[in-house]
């Protein structure tokens, strides 16, 4: 069986940031930066945590990254829908129910999960390099060793 790293991914404060009041703005920046890591990273899939597939159909979300510039086949599915709305659970509840061998979060929300699991943006610049770095590190993609 191949390699399968997940990616839960939320829209907003992640890719889409903050001017104002409203979440409204896609950063060409985040996906730049998102497009670099699925590059680094060929196992990885996104899995869609966000709000935003309690609105639009999994096709639809696709559709709206590839837009932007995202491989459709490398989003994979969402997340279920807890009554409680609890993020957290919701993606505990996906790991149950899949295989994995690797995983991390990219939401600008407060979550509870195991350290490191999760990797928070500022809402206002979005996904940098370096929270991609610090996924590929979660994920066991970057060499830490120091050299003299």
């Amino acid at each position: 069986m191949m390699q399968r790293h997940i990616l839960f991914l939320d829209f907003d404060g992640v890719l889409m940031i903050r001017r104002g009041k409203r979440y409204n703005e896609p950063s060409p920046v985040a996906f730049a930066n998102l497009r670099m890591l699925l590059e680094a990273v060929p196992t990885l899939q996104i899995v869609i945590c966000s709000s935003w597939r309690q609105r639009y159909p999994l096709d639809q979300l696709r559709t709206l990254l590839a837009g932007l510039g995202i491989d459709r086949s490398r989003v994979v599915d969402v997340t279920p829908n807890h009554a409680d709305n609890n993020r957290s659970d919701e993606i505990m509840a996906w790991l149950e129910a899949n295989e994995w061998q690797g995983w991390v979060v990219f939401d600008d929300g407060i979550l509870n999960l195991e350290d490191g699991a999760q990797v928070r943006p500022y809402f206002r610049t979005g996904l940098l390099a370096a929270h991609c770095y610090a996924a590929m590190h979660r994920l066991g993609m970057v060499n830490t060793e120091v050299y003299p």
